[in-house]
């Protein structure tokens, strides 16, 4: 009978156990969240030879244009976003990309075509009139698409700031530069995250919280398992004594 009892008490702590690794398992992989990439968007308009105004859902970052359709290489010219708007005046079909400091996301290369510039022509019957929009002579250190000034661009190394060049950063050494003092900016693409100069793919986030009640459910269940283990031990020898006990009083 009490060895029945005794089978009875073990299969009750292994299905205790084995409920409390099932519930451990299906907390700790339901935990991870679901990720998000941003994307941006590009709209220009009214965009001519002479002045092109662009908005994008990025409020700060780059504008970068590139010679090529592909985007790729060094770009020729590197425009900061002030609050969601650029302002340039391109020479003809401008290739771009938004390098965005919001989520350090890189968009897909735009393609930018500007119309000619607008001139007006009156004609009567004694005499043609021609009046053509004409920009004026930039008046500072440098212009970049500045309304109602021609552009004029500071030398190789440097960058048009407030109208005034500043000598620009490095190129950055790393593959990536995020933020850096010395360095030019150099994003990671897709939603890989910069850390230390290297690109990053973001992965599952554990919850230490987590790790914590899982160690916490491990250490009870051990603690069950010697609690219960004991509790038999001491079931078992008193069930001994008194077999050995009744055995002497036969003897006698």
């Amino acid at each position: 009978m009490l060895k029945k009892k005794h089978r009875n008490e073990n299969s009750l702590f292994t299905s205790f156990f084995v409920a409390i690794f099932l519930f451990s398992f299906i907390l700790f992989f339901t935990s991870f969240p679901t990720l998000t990439c941003a994307t941006s968007s590009l709209a220009c308009s009214p965009c001519s030879t002479s002045l092109c105004k662009c908005a994008t859902n990025c409020s700060s970052g780059y504008f970068s244009v590139y010679p090529t359709s592909s985007c790729s290489g060094l770009p020729a010219k590197k425009i900061i976003i002030d609050y969601n708007n650029v302002s340039f005046a391109p020479t003809g079909t401008a290739y771009v990309k938004i390098l965005c400091s919001d989520d350090n996301s890189v968009s897909q290369c735009y393609t930018v075509t500007p119309t000619t510039q607008q001139t007006t022509t009156t004609t009567t019957a004694a005499q043609a009139t021609t009046t053509t929009t004409t920009l004026a002579t930039c008046p500072y250190e440098c212009c970049v698409s500045k309304t109602g000034y021609k552009n004029k661009f500071c030398d190789s190394g440097q960058t048009c700031t407030n109208n005034v060049c500043v000598t620009s950063n490095s190129d950055c050494p790393n593959e990536c530069c995020a933020g850096e003092a010395n360095y030019t900016d150099k994003f990671c693409n897709g939603d890989a995250s910069c850390v230390e100069g290297k690109c990053i793919q973001p992965g599952p986030i554990i919850s230490y919280s987590l790790i914590g009640i899982i160690a916490a459910i491990v250490v009870i269940a051990v603690l069950a398992f010697f609690f219960l283990r004991g509790q038999f031990s001491t079931k078992t020898d008193s069930y001994e004594e008194l077999k050995k006990k009744w055995g002497k009083r036969k003897l006698r």
